[in-house]
């Protein structure tokens, strides 16, 4: 950030792109589990794990 600041945007941006271009291509291609698991998005649990109870109890 200090030597180009102009850059930052833009890196990020391509860093969160190739990441879950990765995620998403590299499944299709069969890469191996190592390289998929460079990918932070394989890392996030899916939510939400339990169904969610809609009904609600009122206390007497």
């Amino acid at each position: 950030m200090g030597l180009a600041p102009r850059l930052t945007a833009p890196l990020t941006y391509a860093l969160v792109l190739a990441a879950y271009l990765l995620d998403f291509v590299g499944g299709m291609l069969n890469l191996p589990e190592a390289v998929l698991d460079l990918s932070p998005f394989r890392h996030v649990a899916a939510v939400p794990v339990v169904g969610i109870d809609t009904s609600v109890t009122m206390a007497p």
